[in-house]
Order: structure tokens, then C-alpha cells, then sequence
């Protein structure tokens, strides 16, 4: 019966095409509701501490309070949606959450927080570690395994660990003829091609909104620059990573040091020819630091 009603939940949410009158106990609270084509109003699951009731300014179509903790794991709602074998002809959703048209700039699909003094994170994302993984901070978004962004990413600031305290056999660039290397790749500028993902065998087809194609045209229409990376890979090929979609990746942060090798050669290069005499017609010129020419007759 406790199955029963996880399914039901999970599929429907707070819009209900399915009447049926269901009976189950889940924690300390007995169940007794009839789901029926209207929103049924607060469905409440576990205890109901009244300092998480929130007043009369929350309205919840499904609430999960607080049980009694007996277990090591402890979940507020668990939506599983995975079928015995592998389908082509159909989507699964663990979770579907939809917001809109209340006050602008306040609609979350999920919303997700942390509370207390603990490290966590209000949103955990991961492809292997089902159970989890210890989080080092506190964050509002915390992913174990490749990320991938669809689109536009704004950050205010990009970090990338970097401490030597985390780094070992470490060695110096300089002998590379890493300035070498740079001058000899070309920049292009292009446009994206549209590609879309989709297997044949995929049923499972929504038509793409007005506005949604309009967005990703003109994306496509954006011109941007780069470099190949083809010709990178050949020079420095751990900047390179092949996507599970088979397409190469550039790793431009990490470019920012060879680039940084690059001047480090040049400058030194121009040392040499500021400390260099050059005869030429029986005149010796020297570039001198104040940067003017000295002259001086044989």
C-alpha cells in the first residue's frame, strides 16, 4: 500500500487525474484521502511539528514534515522512477517540478536549502554515488561528476583549485618553447552548428515552443572565437577533453598559464636583444632601460 502511494504521488504531484481512496501509515501519521481531479489541499506525510507549519502564508499541495529519525538515511520525499530494463521509447522523470506567474523573479521549478551549522549542500547532483558523498563546505549547489551546461553559464567569478598543497610532481615549464607553440596556432572565428541529440527510437517528441526556437536560432546566429581543437591537441593535449558525445573540448582557464609562459619567453627574449651590440656601419647601437638610443662612433 506504501508503494501505492509513493507511485501515485511521484506521477501526479498536485494535479490529479486519478480518483482513488487510499489508506497507509508513514511515520506516525495514518493517510486517509480521497485523490480526485481537484488539488487536494495539504497532504501531509511524518509528524507535523507546528514550528515547521510556516502560518497561514504556506500553501503546500504535498507536504513531508519531520518524522521521528530511526535510520541512518532520512528523506523528506523519495521519487523513484526507473524501469526494470533499458527503454528507447519513453522519458523518466525522478523528480518534475514546473513554477510560474506568481511575483516576478520568485518562481523555482525546485527549490532546494540548507539549514543548520553542518557542511551540505541545498542541491546534490550525482551519477554514481546514490547515497552520497561528503560535501567539504557549505554550498548551494553541489554536483559529483562531468557537469554539463546547455546554453549561456553566468558566474561572477570562476575558481579552479590550484593550491601546490594539492599538487605533486610538479615541474616547470620554462625550455618548452611554449611561445613557439602559441604563435604557431591559428584563431577562427565561427558559428555553432545546430545539433540535436535524439535517438531513432525515441517516441517520447514535444513540439518546441515559438519563443525556445527563436532562442536557439539566434544563438546559432552568435559568432564566436576560439581556437581548433585539433590543432591544440597536437601541441598541448591536456588541455583537451573528448566529450561523452564524442566532440572535443578546449580547457581555455588552463591556457591562461601557458599564455602566461608565452610573455615569461618573449620578455625574456627582449632582454637579450636590450643587452645586445649591433654593428652596423661602423656605428654600435645599445637599447638602453630608458629605452634611448646611445650612439657611439669607432
Amino acid at each position: 500500500m506504501k508503494k501505492t502511494v509513493l507511485t501515485i504521488l511521484s506521477s501526479f504531484f498536485c494535479s490529479f487525474t486519478l480518483t482513488a481512496q487510499t489508506v497507509t501509515n508513514l511515520g506516525t501519521t495514518t493517510i486517509n484521502r480521497t485523490i480526485s481531479d481537484s488539488p487536494i489541499g495539504d497532504l501531509t506525510v511524518g509528524n507535523y511539528p507546528s514550528s515547521w507549519a510556516g502560518g497561514s502564508a504556506y500553501y503546500r499541495c504535498i507536504y513531508a514534515a519531520q518524522p521521528t529519525y530511526t535510520t541512518s538515511f532520512n528523506i523528506g520525499v523519495d521519487a523513484r522512477m526507473v524501469h526494470n530494463t533499458n527503454q528507447d521509447s519513453m522519458r523518466s522523470f525522478g523528480v518534475r517540478g514546473i513554477a510560474g506567474r506568481a511575483t516576478e523573479g520568485y518562481n523555482y521549478g525546485v527549490f532546494g536549502g540548507l539549514v543548520g551549522d553542518h557542511n551540505g549542500a541545498g542541491v546534490f547532483g550525482t551519477i554514481l554515488n546514490h547515497t552520497g558523498v561528503y560535501v567539504p563546505g557549505k554550498y548551494a549547489g553541489y554536483f559529483d561528476g562531468a557537469t554539463y551546461v546547455s546554453g549561456k553559464l553566468t558566474a561572477k567569478e570562476v575558481y579552479t583549485p590550484s593550491d601546490m598543497r594539492l599538487t605533486e610532481n610538479v615541474t616547470a615549464l620554462s625550455g618548452s618553447n611554449t611561445l613557439g607553440k602559441i604563435l604557431s596556432l591559428n584563431v577562427f572565428e565561427y558559428n555553432l552548428k545546430d545539433i540535436t541529440y535524439k535517438t531513432d527510437t525515441d517516441t517520447a517528441t514535444v513540439a518546441e515552443s515559438k519563443e525556445v526556437a527563436e532562442q536557439k536560432a539566434k544563438e546559432f546566429e552568435r559568432v564566436h572565437y576560439g581556437v581548433s581543437a585539433q590543432e591544440l591537441q597536437e601541441l598541448f593535449p591536456n588541455l583537451i577533453e573528448e566529450g561523452q558525445n564524442g566532440y572535443l573540448a578546449v580547457n581555455y582557464i588552463e591556457m591562461v598559464p601557458i599564455l602566461i609562459q608565452s610573455i615569461q619567453e618573449l620578455k625574456k627574449e627582449l632582454e637579450e636583444l636590450k643587452g645586445r651590440n649591433i654593428n652596423k656601419a661602423g656605428v654600435n647601437y645599445k637599447v638602453v632601460q630608458d629605452k634611448k638610443i646611445v650612439i657611439a662612433r669607432q
